[in-house]
């Protein structure tokens, strides 16, 4: 009976550490009572040195609350469950696992963590990565949204001010027009007189001519207009005279 028992513990540690993943199993206590070759690999430690200790031997504290506060709601809820830890070995480089543990009852009663490990270490950076990767072209999306927002509001503004100076230009084309065609019918009266007034002639006439060039210079301004807008407009820069427009417009 106890060769059989030696036998059967020893093809049990055998198949353990045939086995490449990381196994675990724990007693209610917290400790640990089989391990097998992988796990002690990632510990860097051998199993007299974990079996029969606790996480708060092995691992610093904070880590040893986390994993018994696992086990806890493992035990409360029973069944399975999976975390990813991430596990410091020897060198200081930390790795990423993936640890599914599952709760057990024995026919005597006894109870049971079992636990296996998964390196998760290249798919974790890789989402990481993704995930880094993802953020930065979501502010680049945002950069590009903001920027195609002011240029909507700057091409909104350029239209809405190129519909009102078509607008006021419309209005400044017909003021000449109007002086070019009234003065043009009073000169046509006049000369159709009987006796014509070469004086009003002459002012008519030069009114006509004021105004044609008046209507040339606006006309001029419209293609000035869009010389603009090609970016192909050269300026010259010179003084003018506010208050003759102003003296001029009112004679008109």
């Amino acid at each position: 009976m106890t060769h059989d028992l030696s036998h059967a513990r020893d093809f049990l540690s055998a198949v353990l550490d045939a086995i490449p993943n990381p196994v675990f199993v724990k007693n209610p206590e917290g400790r640990y009572v089989v391990v097998n070759e992988a796990f002690c690999r990632i510990c860097g430690r051998p199993s007299e040195q974990i079996v029969g200790h606790s996480d708060r031997d092995l691992v610093t504290a904070e880590e040893a609350q986390r994993y018994e506060e696992e086990n806890r709601r493992l035990a409360e809820v029973g069944g399975s469950m999976a975390v990813e830890v991430p596990i410091r070995g020897d060198s200081g480089e930390t790795c990423w696992w993936l640890k599914n543990k599952a709760f057990i009852e024995l026919l005597d009663g006894n109870t049971y963590v079992i636990g296996v490990m998964s390196d998760i270490d290249e798919r974790v950076r890789a989402r990481e990565h993704l995930e880094d990767h993802s953020e930065k072209l979501q502010r680049l999306v945002d950069e590009r949204t903001v920027d195609l927002r002011t240029a909507k509001d700057v091409a909104d503004a350029a239209n809405r001010a190129k519909s009102e100076f078509l607008a006021n230009m419309s209005h400044e084309l017909r003021t000449p027009m109007h002086a070019i065609m009234s003065f043009a019918h009073l000169g046509t009266t006049n000369s159709s007189a009987p006796q014509p007034d070469p004086e009003k002639l002459t002012k008519y006439f030069d009114r006509i001519g004021t105004s044609g060039k008046r209507l040339l210079g606006l006309l001029n301004d419209l293609l000035d207009l869009a010389k603009l807008e090609s970016g192909k407009m050269d300026y010259d820069w010179s003084r003018f005279d506010v208050g003759g427009a102003i003296h001029e417009a009112v004679r008109e």
